[in-house]
């Protein structure tokens, strides 16, 4: 599976798969996910998407809404190019958990909502 196919239809299988046995993972900064395999950086990556394009947040979902919009058709290995780039530009985010950094960064690609 490939790219928007991953994310479609992929997406609740990695999340079932990932999230319940996160909690330790989660924990770890960013120098121990360098260490992960490409593929479960990929499904932890993806993840954290699909908790963010799910949580209703604030009256009425707004935020929900426009990260939908913003994150319509991206694709695991983008979210992965997307982390490593945030913390190119904040390293001391390299410290923080893992899935903090990650919704950092997508926060601040998407930005606040209208």
């Amino acid at each position: 599976m490939k790219g928007g196919n991953w994310l479609a239809i992929g997406g609740l299988l990695i999340g079932a798969a990932f999230l319940p046995c996160s909690g330790p993972v989660q924990a770890q900064g960013y120098d121990a996910w360098l260490a992960w395999p490409d593929d479960y950086k990929r499904g932890f990556a993806l993840a954290v998407v699909m908790e963010q394009l799910s949580t209703c947040l604030g009256e009425g979902c707004s935020l929900t809404r426009h990260r939908r919009q913003c994150l319509a058709g991206v694709t695991d290995k983008a979210v992965v190019e997307l982390l490593e780039r945030y913390i190119g530009r904040h390293p001391q985010a390299r410290l923080r958990p893992v899935n903090v950094t990650l919704s950092q960064a997508l926060s601040e690609l998407c930005g606040p909502a209208p």
